[in-house]
């Protein structure tokens, strides 16, 4: 019997160089950051549009908060005086966009909500409609809003989805207090504790 000898390689097959694998990641790293400016930019523009829309601000009531420090609260601090007014930023809530009206700023809600009891939670809303809204009109959405926030459980705040639903919520009900008349209501601060 005859013994054959074979020797066998102990390389491995050699795959591309760390250079050249290098090279492979920096190119597909620029082009997904391509791909992803490109596709931002053209979506920013369908949702804002060419020209973006003008809002002008109301006359604050008596008292608020920003008479009251004696700054313009469309003047940010160290901000350019007209940071309010010009091009609005794109919504990513499926809802259309306030084309021009003007800014109400309603009292802050100070409340509990329905569950759990001891949840307090702080609101500031302002509404935007074509043109000033009747007092009245101001207190009756001011009410309601307070009134929906009292039966808020917190589940209802919890996630982006549940928020999106809470803002058309506010929406919603600000519009049947005011026959139609609101087209957005923004959201300036939300605490709870």
């Amino acid at each position: 019997m005859e013994v054959l000898d074979f020797e066998l390689d102990d390389e491995e097959p050699k795959g591309p160089s760390n250079l050249v694998q290098i090279l492979i990641f920096l190119a597909l790293t620029a082009l997904a950051a391509g791909v992803g400016f490109g596709g931002g930019h053209f979506i920013y523009k369908d949702v804002a549009g060419e020209t973006g829309a003008e809002v002008q601000r109301a006359p604050a009531p008596a008292g608020h908060a920003g008479e009251q420090s004696g700054r313009d609260p469309g003047n940010s601090a160290g901000g350019a005086g007209n940071a309010d007014h010009g091009s609005q930023a794109p919504r990513h809530d499926g809802e259309p966009a306030a084309t021009s009206g003007v800014v109400i700023p309603l009292d802050p809600i100070v409340t509990n909500i329905q569950a759990p009891k001891n949840i307090w939670i702080r609101i500031e809303l302002a509404v935007v409609a074509p043109q000033q809204l009747d007092e009245g009109v101001v207190r009756e959405i001011h009410q309601d809003l307070l009134t929906y926030m009292r039966t808020l459980q917190l589940v209802e705040l919890d996630g982006p989805s549940a928020f999106l639903d809470f803002k058309a919520s506010l929406r919603d009900r600000a519009n049947i207090r005011s026959d139609g008349k609101v087209s957005a209501v923004l959201i300036k601060t939300l605490l709870y504790e």
